[in-house]
């Protein structure tokens, strides 16, 4: 019996040699990004507390119903810094549970590797924050400036970034980020 392999490379404008771990996913170029209609409000805290699934690979496929939902956040933005791939990563915390963090990221647009139906929010926003707010690989304070973000649930590999949720669910990509009053 012959072994298949997958192999990947870099596509259109990704960086070679930098992490892409589920990369159409956290991009919403993969098939069943067209898929994701729930949109729910809720809280850092209650985003962390959703259970990760038991087998989270460089293959798998999207998690229902967490990475079907857009969800909204009231947050304090900790700091920002621009990464090695590009995305913008931004530590959010819950204005009611500050032991309560999670990432939201904000990919480059010029690294969508595909049509996604987000490549329009997903580039607008980049331009909007990086206008604003000037990321650059050297982190930098929020401010815990109120923001409402809206973004997609997704799992990332539990790498121990500063500010990741226990369980690695991330808002990747980030789609709307705007500062409140409080």
């Amino acid at each position: 019996m012959a072994a298949s392999f997958i192999v990947t490379s870099p596509t259109r404008g990704q960086r070679s040699g930098i992490d892409h771990f589920r990369w159409a996913i956290k991009t919403c170029a993969d098939f069943q990004a067209d898929q994701i209609r729930n949109e729910r409000e809720t809280t850092i805290g209650r985003l962390c507390a959703l259970p990760r699934p038991d087998r989270v690979t460089s293959f798998s496929a999207r998690f229902r119903p967490a990475e079907f939902t857009i969800y909204t956040v009231k947050a304090q933005m900790l700091f920002y810094r621009l990464e090695e791939d590009g995305d913008v990563h931004i530590v959010l915390q819950d204005p009611d549970d500050q032991s309560q963090t999670l990432i939201a990221e904000l990919p480059d647009p010029r690294d969508l590797t595909q049509p996604s139906p987000y490549s329009t929010q997903i580039a607008e926003l980049r331009r909007v924050f990086d206008r604003r707010w000037a990321p650059s690989s050297s982190r930098k304070d929020g401010q815990r400036v109120l923001v409402i973000a809206r973004g997609i649930g997704f799992f990332d590999k539990r790498h121990n970034a500063l500010g990741a949720s226990p369980t690695g669910i991330e808002l990747h990509p980030l789609l709307e980020l705007r500062t409140i009053r409080p």
